[in-house]
């Protein structure tokens, strides 16, 4: 949706892909350091399904939307 959005400049389509992200966001916000630490050691490391490539989809996301909220959430 997010590179929907870029490609179409349809609103809608951001609002959703934002809409989408929102339970993740949340989650993400709301863990401390430990919490943090303990979701990364259980995700691990792997192809496509560690935590680099979660944050990684987060910030190529913020990019194509151009929403610097979530990229700055990451920074934290």
């Amino acid at each position: 949706m997010a590179v929907l959005a870029q490609v179409t400049g349809d609103s809608r389509s951001c609002e959703f892909a934002l809409r989408s992200l929102q339970p993740l966001r949340q989650q993400i916000q709301s863990l401390n350091l430990e919490s943090r630490q303990r979701m990364a050691r259980f995700v691990g490391i792997g192809a496509a399904t560690d935590w680099s490539s979660m944050i990684y989809a987060l910030v190529k996301i913020s990019q194509f939307l151009g929403d610097d909220t979530l990229y700055n959430m990451l920074k934290n």
